[in-house]
């Protein structure tokens, strides 16, 4: 795809936004464990971004013939290659690009307790480590929405973006420093602007409870650092390309479900009595567009 911006450009840009304050990153610290060597075993398949035969659908199918060929379910691990391949189950149905997977083995058999509730104890392991990407198209300009387009692009509002809980803004004047382009007639119908979500580390921590010797996947839950990137892409010959790279809009870290501890250890227990499992994944939520 079309997605390299001159460094004439690019050197603007940064020009540009080293003075912008109109960005909130969170930068709040990740709550789940750092994953290290000396706890994990990782083993890792990664995926060619280059060979168009590794679409979305057929990369994630590809993670999940590999999370099989290792055969955990035969090494007392079945527990890990079932919190696998539900997660990987679940990508397939949003429309995500897998980069790469990591299954995380421990090094010990002991879990770690995460706490007690209704006369049960949960463990926890973290489980995986992915990196993915998504493209999210924005609302194309067309005559029912021309006022707000035409106010964004006259700066007379900003455009609203949010991801979850996380909230900032995009002022037009970003895309006016790389095209130089600010009249609205310019701007035709069909224009619309896409953001790429990279998802960066990628963390499933799966939560169990323990019945007698065995332990019962009841929840699964992710962390991940997020970087959105805005392209734009206008209809019409005022500009130079049809895909046009912005830059970053938003850089932080995010979590798929930010209830208390003890919240957490209730769904859990509703979940295993229900003989079932709770999922929350950062990749169930995507950017939108507030206009």
């Amino acid at each position: 795809m079309k997605k390299i911006l001159s460094i004439f450009l690019a050197t603007t840009l940064a020009l540009t936004m080293g003075s912008s304050t109109v960005f909130a990153f969170d930068v709040s610290k990740n709550t789940q464990e750092d994953i290290t060597e000396n706890r994990y075993e990782q083993y890792k398949i990664s995926f060619n971004q280059n060979n168009s035969k590794n679409s979305a659908g057929s990369s994630i199918d590809e993670a999940i013939q590999y999370v099989k060929s290792l055969n955990l379910s035969e090494k007392g691990l079945a527990h890990i290659e079932e919190a696998c391949l539900m997660e990987l189950e679940q990508y397939k149905s949003e429309d995500v690009e897998l980069e790469d997977y990591t299954v995380l083995v421990p090094k010990t058999k002991a879990k770690t307790l995460y706490g007690s509730y209704g006369g049960y104890d949960f463990y926890y392991e973290n489980t995986s480590v992915a990196n993915l990407r998504r493209e999210t198209d924005g609302v194309a300009k067309s005559n029912s929405n021309a006022t707000k387009w035409n106010n964004w692009i006259l700066g007379v509002m900003d455009l609203g973006m949010s991801f979850a809980t996380k909230k900032w803004s995009i002022p037009y004047s970003m895309i006016r420093a790389v095209t130089g382009v600010s009249g609205t007639s310019a701007v035709y119908n069909g224009s619309r602007n896409q953001h790429v979500e990279q998802f960066t580390n990628t963390k499933t921590r799966s939560i169990y409870r323990k019945q007698g010797s065995t332990y019962k996947l009841c929840y699964q839950d992710q962390s991940s650092s997020l970087r959105v990137n805005l392209y734009f892409c206008p209809v019409g010959t005022a500009f130079s390309s049809d895909y046009i790279s912005i830059g970053t809009t938003f850089n932080g870290s995010v979590q798929a479900n930010e209830a208390s501890k003890n919240t957490i250890l209730q769904q859990a227990n509703t979940y295993a009595n229900r003989n079932s499992v709770v999922r929350y994944y950062v990749t169930s939520k995507r950017v939108q567009e507030n206009w």
